[in-house]
């Protein structure tokens, strides 16, 4: 699925990106795809998960690393090339994009592992950056009750839609804020 050879640059999260190449039709059809794998990697992770920190941040990362640059280069793009096709793509895959974010930083095993990780041998020897990162998520996820929390994303959502739409029609953005 990756490579430089790829029809579609969002495909390519080993390379720097094709800003330039990069149509709605391609995240369209990328995101879907990567969002549906890396739920299947998420899953096999949790159930596999290794309270070490290359078991959990490691493999975390290489899992979401695909999904994150095509949908990070496709939000790139909506503050600096933004377009009907594409606002009403992005529109049509933020939730579940989010749905997905917000599950992962919810996780229940992972949040486990990070306590085993605390306890084990491993934490005496594990340098001062890794321990505020993995107490930093610790805490992260111990502060938020999950129903707040998903009203907080559905809120960031809507406001996010409105500033985008706001930005790319001139006429809505007269009609809230030149009267």
């Amino acid at each position: 699925m990756t490579g430089p050879t790829s029809e579609n640059p969002l495909f390519d999260h080993d390379t720097h990106p094709r800003f330039e190449e990069v149509l709605p039709n391609h995240a369209k059809a990328a995101i879907p795809l990567l969002l549906e794998k890396a739920k299947d990697d998420f899953s096999a992770f949790e159930s596999t998960i290794e309270p070490t920190w290359n078991g959990i941040f490691e493999r975390q990362r290489k899992l979401i690393e695909p999904l994150g640059y095509a949908w990070h280069i496709t939000g790139h793009l909506m503050s600096v090339r933004n377009s009907d096709e594409l606002r009403a793509v992005y529109e049509e895959l933020q939730p579940s994009v989010v749905e997905f974010f917000t599950a992962l930083g919810q996780s229940t095993a992972t949040y486990k592992a990070l306590e085993t990780l605390v306890a084990s041998e491993e934490w005496k020897v594990i340098g001062p950056t890794k321990r505020r990162l993995v107490e930093k998520e610790l805490l992260r996820m111990q502060g938020r009750a999950l129903q707040s929390f998903i009203e907080m994303e559905d809120e960031n959502k809507r406001i996010v839609r409105m500033v985008g739409n706001l930005e790319a029609n001139p006429a809505l953005k007269d009609r809230y804020f030149n009267n």
